[in-house]
């Protein structure tokens, strides 16, 4: 019963974005933890769900703790889910964005390390038709850019365009998600072409803004500029 209260109020925040649904859900996720488990695989979703309660709860508030307990919870789901558990990509992929998300807090290397290889063992396990394999290799785009600003080294530059392009292809024509996607491939061809004057990058990074012009709706709050 809790859990099921928990995952529509969680959806309810997603919906309309009021803070009180935010927290009942959570206070609802950890209730259902406490609850026993009818098996393995229903406990580690509980784990699952409350972290990330708790990691929206750290992009809506930025309070630290939530997200270590966040990065806890997902830790541990990884750990006791067996290899050949479909669910395990998308605990992969949660522990990732939460290790990147303190990687910007802290700036620690090896979280930065740890989410690049979460990410890319995630995305190797994501069917090629999968809805999500755009979110994740735009997460894994994400992840590499900011490798290239620490490192300033190119070859993470050229990957970061490489898996961004990937992102933009996998993700539909009106994919709520593509406009994003494709605003992040231009800011990066844009850094390429500032570094190596290649007039390519800029051809494509003008032509992806064309594109994303046309994808945005009229009521978004950039399709002005």
């Amino acid at each position: 019963m809790n859990l099921n209260k928990a995952m529509n109020l969680f959806e309810l925040f997603e919906r309309l974005g009021r803070e009180e649904d935010f927290e009942e859900a959570i206070q609802h996720a950890k209730s259902a933890l406490l609850e026993t488990a009818s098996s393995k695989s229903l406990y580690v979703g509980k784990l699952n769900l409350l972290g990330v309660s708790l990691k929206a709860r750290w992009f809506f508030n930025r309070a630290p703790g939530g997200l270590e307990e966040a990065i806890g919870l997902f830790t541990k789901a990884v750990e006791v889910t067996p290899n050949n558990d479909p669910n395990l990509i998308s605990y992969l992929s949660n522990l990732g964005s939460s290790l990147e998300g303190r990687y910007d807090l802290f700036r620690h290397k090896g979280d930065l390390e740890d989410a690049i290889w979460l990410s890319r063992k995630a995305i190797r396990a994501t069917p090629a038709s999968h809805p999500k394999l755009g979110s994740r290799l735009s997460n894994l785009g994400s992840q590499l850019q900011r490798r290239y600003k620490r490192t300033d080294n190119i070859n993470d530059l050229e990957e970061t365009i490489r898996v961004l392009h990937q992102a933009v292809d996998a993700t539909p024509a009106n994919g709520s998600n593509l406009s994003t996607y494709l605003e992040n491939l231009i800011d990066n061809l844009e850094s390429r072409y500032y570094r190596r004057e290649v007039i390519s990058d800029l051809e494509c990074a003008i032509r992806l803004s064309r594109k994303a012009v046309n994808v945005l709706p009229v009521d978004h709050p950039d399709f002005a500029g």
